[in-house]
């Protein structure tokens, strides 16, 4: 969302019925929103034009939709990343893994779809392999069929040393990424294949000692209220269970 092309929105939010509670108090979605003003605002107008004109045809231009930017505006360096079928092929992908393959002391990331394919696996695992401590937070409950999948890859992952956190409802949709407590990725895009070559995305890398400390202090408040799943847990599930995570996996592409 873009508003008079100074302000902006972006982050995990949807604009859908889901996200209004049936009744007063009822907690239905957790989710991490972000309002932006500075030079990046013009980032979010661009690719708004840019999808704009892909679907209808029509070209946006002049000062109402692209204003001078405000430059004294924001103190995070942070640059826009677009992504999908009418980008360059795998622009979240190569974010993700040149994240993680600088990672040097902490990796931590929060995603509602946590379905990383053997490149992105093999990246968390060298990152946790030279001794970063590397943290996934996904959901405990939510669409049934994506968490078998997600469920169905974790050995791999945990044998590596990195560490998965699971978090009680309500359903946390949330997309996040920190690296060394100083570079945060915030934004839209998932930890699996539709995010990655399918939707139409849009990430912002910041580079921000401050907005990086405000994330981590989000995400310690999950700690709290989080549980860790280990190589044990995995091993204890039943045979039907393993199975079916297993056949799940196996269609990992098409979700």
């Amino acid at each position: 969302m873009v508003v008079d092309g100074h302000i902006g929105f972006t982050g995990g939010l949807n604009i859908n019925r889901d996200y209004w509670p049936s009744r007063p108090g009822q907690q239905v979605f957790h989710d991490t929103h972000f309002l932006l003003a500075g030079p990046i605002v013009s980032d979010l107008a661009e690719v708004f034009a840019d999808e704009w004109q892909y679907t209808t045809g029509e070209l946006l231009r002049g000062d109402m939709w692209f204003p001078v930017p405000d430059v004294t505006q924001g103190e995070v360096l942070a640059r826009g990343i677009a992504a999908g079928p009418d980008e360059r092929f795998d622009r979240l992908r190569c974010c993700y893994l040149a994240a993680l393959n600088a990672a040097e002391q902490s990796v931590r990331i929060m995603s509602p779809y946590f379905i990383p394919d053997v490149t992105l696996i093999a990246a968390l695992g060298d990152a946790a392999l030279r001794q970063a401590v590397v943290d996934i937070f996904i959901p405990e409950k939510g669409n049934s069929l994506l968490r078998w999948a997600t469920f169905g890859q974790l050995r791999q992952i945990l044998e590596y040393g990195a560490r998965i956190w699971l978090y009680p409802p309500p359903f946390d949709h949330s997309k996040l990424m920190i690296v060394d407590g100083q570079w945060v990725l915030l934004g839209s895009g998932n930890w699996d294949e539709r995010s990655l070559r399918l939707n139409f995305e849009f990430n912002i890398k910041c580079y921000d000692f401050s907005l990086a400390a405000k994330m981590n202090a989000l995400f310690e408040d999950h700690l709290r209220s989080a549980r860790q799943f280990t190589c044990a847990d995995f091993d204890a599930r039943s045979l039907a269970s393993k199975l079916r995570d297993g056949l799940a996996r196996l269609f990992a592409l098409f979700l």
